[in-house]
């Protein structure tokens, strides 16, 4: 079942969602080796944030956590650290995963978690708001 987006099935997995979220995401590289020939590095930054993260972790604050399977944020990895030898332009993967992370994006696991706190602050935000 597909609710605004996100692929819900029987044994809540998120296995499909995932699956779709990374096959979306695969298609971009060529798109972004266009990019990277003709946009600086924050331009380059700017514009993988908005279309590639945005793809990724939509709705990750309900299918992306401490109940995801190993399988699904492996296959988030890739897809994160394919995009980010990109940005670098490390095409022959000579890079260590430890230098990709300079770059300042957080790997799928560490979004989750971010995007599931925010979410728990402004839910009480809005709470507090209420009672006052």
């Amino acid at each position: 079942m597909k609710v605004l987006g996100l692929i819900f099935d029987q044994q809540m997995d998120w296995k499909s969602h995932a699956n779709k979220a990374v096959n979306k995401v695969n298609r971009l590289p060529s798109g972004l080796r266009f990019l990277r020939k003709r946009l600086n590095k924050k331009p380059l930054l700017n514009a993988v944030n908005s279309q590639f993260y945005g793809l990724l972790y939509y709705g990750c604050q309900v299918w992306l956590g401490q109940h995801t399977r190993s399988f699904n944020v492996r296959k988030l990895n890739s897809g994160h650290y394919r995009v980010l030898r990109i940005v670098k332009n490390d095409w022959k993967k000579k890079k260590k995963r430890s230098d990709l992370d300079s770059i300042g994006r957080a790997r799928p696991s560490l979004w989750g978690k971010y995007a599931t706190g925010n979410l728990v602050i402004k839910l009480l935000k809005n709470c507090l708001a209420l009672w006052t």
